[in-house]
């Protein structure tokens, strides 16, 4: 019997949502007896080398970049003859540069998927002011120039939210409207921990990761932490990721004397060794296309306190695997841990509830429905079955 072969392309593995949901597929479709799945970067960059995955990556020196006013860089020699030679059914690409670069080969025996992981700028529809702006005007170029060839390799999408869905049916063509929702998963049993870490007496213990940039507004937590300290409640936040942002969020902390309380650990290999000793899980991003991190922590039976990010809205459920606290209130968000702390019942039964809710967004179950959909789509475009 044949296998299915699958090829996943992403620009890098660099710390992110994507990169890691990426490299969950890949593992969970390689313990299918019936798929071999190999996972492709355009840049020799993987942050993910010591956090226990033992998928193998392959290195294909590649790159478009497309141009207004002069001849366009294309480099694709090596994925070129990588694909002719792996012979792909399905060809999913992640992220813009991907998406970009993997659409100059023509290979119509695969059916190809984009991964539509966030509201990608460069498709936002153009408004009249945007005709004044040149950096707009190069983003509706480079809309344009994918356009043309999803058309071409008959593209088919997989968008991780209902926001992320919405956006694309408002900036895609109606002929490219083949958008499938199909929302994130986690390795559940790397995070799982059945036991909540109960507060005590006037002590809050927090946990939040993510890059350190503008979305996802960690300085606001600073602001949490001087909210609680008001209260006379000791808070202990550790900060989970690196970014542009790490001196200005140093700066705002040593400005309020929280050394003490609050730590940037940069970029760790395994965030479920910090959830573990946490009673909340705190998320100040005021965009986030889906939320992983959030799923990661009710698999580790932390309470989730949220501000909404809009794509965080679809595995939200208030009251019973978190809080939503709309609009961003530095002491209405403080208001709500001290009030967790206090009921215990409530606590119990939130961390209870996100506990058996992630379950459901386990990846082994995600790939099961990825087979579906590409055994689907194949069947679609009158391509041999595979297997």
């Amino acid at each position: 019997m044949n296998k299915l072969r699958v090829l996943h392309i992403i620009p890098s593995l660099l710390k992110g949502g994507a990169e890691r949901l990426t490299l969950d597929i890949c593992a969970s479709l390689n313990a299918n007896e019936n798929v071999e799945c190999l996972l492709v970067t355009l840049k020799p960059l993987n942050n993910y080398s010591d956090a226990g995955y033992s998928q193998k990556i392959i290195y294909c020196n590649s790159k478009v970049v497309p141009s207004l006013t002069s001849k366009p860089l294309i480099d694709i020699v090596e994925l070129q003859n990588f694909i002719s030679d792996f012979k792909p059914h399905i060809i999913h690409t992640h992220l813009f540069e991907a998406e970009i670069t993997a659409r100059e080969i023509h290979y119509p025996n695969a059916a190809w998927f984009s991964h539509l992981h966030d509201n990608m700028f460069q498709f936002k529809n153009m408004t009249l002011a945007d005709w004044l702006n040149k950096r707009r005007i190069t983003e509706f170029f480079e809309k344009s120039w994918m356009i043309k060839r999803y058309r071409k390799s008959k593209n088919a999408f997989i968008a991780i939210s209902n926001n992320a869905q919405s956006f694309f049916r408002q900036t895609l063509p109606k002929d490219l409207q083949l958008i499938t929702l199909l929302h994130n998963a986690i390795d559940f049993s790397r995070f799982e921990s059945p036991e909540a870490v109960m507060p005590s007496g006037n002590i809050i213990s927090m946990a939040t990761t993510g890059s350190l940039v503008d979305k996802k507004n960690q300085i606001f937590l600073v602001d949490v932490v001087k909210e609680l300290n008001k209260r006379n409640y000791k808070a202990r936040l550790e900060v989970l990721g690196e970014g542009v942002n790490r001196a200005k969020i140093q700066k705002a902390i040593d400005a309020s004397s929280l050394n003490e309380q609050i730590t940037l650990h940069g970029n760790v290999a395994k965030v479920e060794d910090f959830l573990k000793n946490v009673s909340f899980y705190v998320h100040p991003a005021y965009y986030e296309p889906f939320g992983l991190v959030l799923l990661e922590a009710m698999a580790a039976s932390k309470v989730c306190v949220a501000l909404n990010g809009q794509g965080n809205l679809d595995i939200h459920r208030e009251g019973q695997n978190g809080f939503i606290i709309d609009p961003a209130n530095a002491s209405a968000f403080a208001e709500k841990l001290i009030e967790l702390s206090q009921n215990q019942e409530l606590f119990k039964h939130v961390a209870k509830f996100s506990h058996e809710f992630a379950k459901e967004y386990d990846i082994h179950i995600y790939t099961s429905k990825l087979l579906e959909i590409y055994l689907n789509r194949r069947k679609e475009l009158g391509l041999s079955s595979a297997y």
